[in-house]
Parts: structure tokens; sequence; C-alpha cells
């Protein structure tokens, strides 16, 4: 008897069996091997078992990706004062992503060969903006992962800075301004403490030299 196979109760002859609706045995045979040929094409291509693995595969292969993209970084940074630039103390920074940045020194009006043009952002005002761009984008998304409304998020950052070379942030405020609809004031008060405690890399950083401070005023549109 074939695994599976039930016997016709009653008259039926020895030949006759019951499978599936039918009743004799090369009827039965005949749907056996065609279920047998679909197991295996199901299980060759369609196994939720190697989906699952091919799923897997994918997302590893993603993982180790952002991986590389967040923990290994570059950046290039050229002076241009060289090129006849019209500020002497001009730098670009070409980063890892493809983008530009362009930045300048302070005029210097004992040596003025020694200074630049205020032509664009000075190289700590670029750390402080990347500091507030970093807090930012992470009180924005814990409030849209909360599903909370959010529309409109800045931050200003004051800072004060040593008095001696290395002139290092000794303290920097954030003041946050979140606008949004039915937010609670308490969501807005866990993003931002989120933000400075565990997942801002760039303040966290700072916190090692800096006092920071934060505050948030919330606006209901």
């Amino acid at each position: 008897m074939i695994a599976g196979e039930k016997k016709c109760p009653g008259s039926c002859d020895s030949g006759q069996i019951h499978l599936f609706g039918g009743w004799r045995r090369q009827r039965v045979r005949a749907n056996l091997d065609k279920k047998a040929r679909l197991f295996e094409i199901l299980h060759k291509y369609c196994c939720s078992a190697i989906l699952f693995q091919k799923l897997y595969d994918l997302d590893q292969a993603n993982l180790e990706n952002l991986k590389k993209e967040f923990i290994k970084m570059e950046c290039t940074v050229s002076w241009t004062g060289a090129s006849g630039a019209r500020s002497g103390m001009g730098f670009v920074a070409e980063t890892g992503s493809g983008h530009v940045l362009v930045m300048d020194g302070a005029p210097d009006a004992a040596k003025p060969e020694n200074g630049g043009q205020n032509l664009a952002p000075r190289p700590m005002e670029t750390v402080l903006a990347g500091t507030g761009g970093c807090t930012a984008y992470d009180v924005v998304l814990i409030l849209k992962r909360g599903r909370h409304d959010v529309q409109g998020c800045s931050v200003k950052l004051t800072s004060e800075r040593a008095d001696t070379d290395p002139k290092v942030f000794t303290k920097i405020h954030m003041h946050f301004t979140v606008k949004g609809k039915g937010i609670p004031a308490s969501a807005v008060e866990r993003a931002v403490a989120m933000s400075h405690e565990k997942y801002c890399s760039a303040s966290i950083m700072l916190a090692k030299t800096a006092e920071i401070s934060t505050s948030f005023e919330l606006i209901q549109m």
C-alpha cells in the first residue's frame, strides 16, 4: 500500500483504493507522481526556507553596506588660495557621498595674507552646523517613528569656546523649535533626550569637552 492510501470501505475489490477522490491505483499513482513533481518544483524554487535565506542574505549584504557607509567616512579638503581664488584662506571639502562644501576663514586685520574673506562658513562653524543637523535629524526621525504629525523642526545652537589654543567648544546650548499637529510635549522632550543621550554621535563626541544643554519650544499648528 502506498503511504497515505486508504482502503475503500464496503465492496471495493483489492485493486481499488481511495485517495484524493481517485479510485484506481493507476490514477492514484499518476496523481502522486504529479504531486511529487510539484513538491520538487516548489521546494527548488519557492520553498519558504530558501526565500527566507535569500532575504536574510540580502539583508546582511545591505547591513554590511550600511556599516561601511556609516562607520567608514572620508573627506578630502583642498586649499583654494594657491589657485588665485579671492580668499587666500579658502578651502573646498569633497565628501565621500559626493558633495562639496566650501569654507573660508575670518579676515585678519594684522596680517591680511593669513586671513580669509568671510565668503563661506568657517571650519568650526561647520562643526557646529553638522552637530545641529545630526541632532535635528534624530528628533524628526524619532517623532515620525512615533507617528506624530511633525511639520517643522529647527534647532538654534549657541556656543562658547576656550580662550586659548586649542579653542575647543566649552559650552553648547541647543534650543529646538518643533511644529506639528497634536504632538504632546512629552514626545518632543523624549526625542530631544534620546538624541542627546544615545543617538547623536556629533553632540556626544563634543560633550567630551563641552557642557551641552538643551531646551525646546512646541508650536501646535
